[in-house]
């Protein structure tokens, strides 16, 4: 059994001789969406800070990683798979994701597999740009997203 099960198992066993419905309720919504949709925006955001400043570095090694951890958080959301605020049932993150994103991040993996730094910055420019439309389509257009002008990590060398 996976660590994710045994503590699942064992939070549902503690609630259960607890007696408090509220501890079950809790737990099985985290079961069905085991992501908080905020959590992984911030690794969304995070992931493509250091994407942008591999690729202005021309560090491709670094920047295919920063993509591939992008990929997968959006992965996350496109299987239905987070905890989602939101203020108005008008729209579908998952269906989103795969409509907006996928091919955003496309672009990008095309750009660093051409070593191509003309071509990343402008998919790179691309993705922001889909990330802010995705925002406004979710009814979070006060979320904006902009291409970043310093690393927020300082302590990572993103030369090659």
């Amino acid at each position: 059994m996976r660590t994710t099960g045994r503590l699942a198992a064992a939070a549902l066993a503690a609630a259960v001789c607890a007696g408090t419905g509220w501890y079950v309720l809790n737990l099985e919504r985290r079961l069905e969406h085991p992501f908080r949709m905020a959590d992984v925006m911030a690794d969304y955001q995070r992931y493509a800070d250091k994407l942008y400043f591999a690729g202005q570095a021309r560090n491709w090694e670094l920047a295919r990683w920063y993509l591939w951890k992008l990929t997968k958080a959006s992965w996350v959301v496109a299987d239905g798979d987070v905890a989602e605020y939101r203020p108005v049932e008008e729209y579908d993150v998952a269906e989103l994701t795969r409509q907006m994103l996928k091919p955003a991040l496309q672009g990008v993996g095309s750009a660093i597999a051409s070593q191509d730094a003309q071509a990343f910055q402008s998919a790179y420019t691309t993705l922001v740009n889909t990330c802010n439309a995705c925002h406004h389509a979710s009814q979070h257009g006060f979320v904006q997203i902009v291409e970043p002008d310093e690393p927020t990590h300082k302590n990572q060398k993103y030369a090659p």
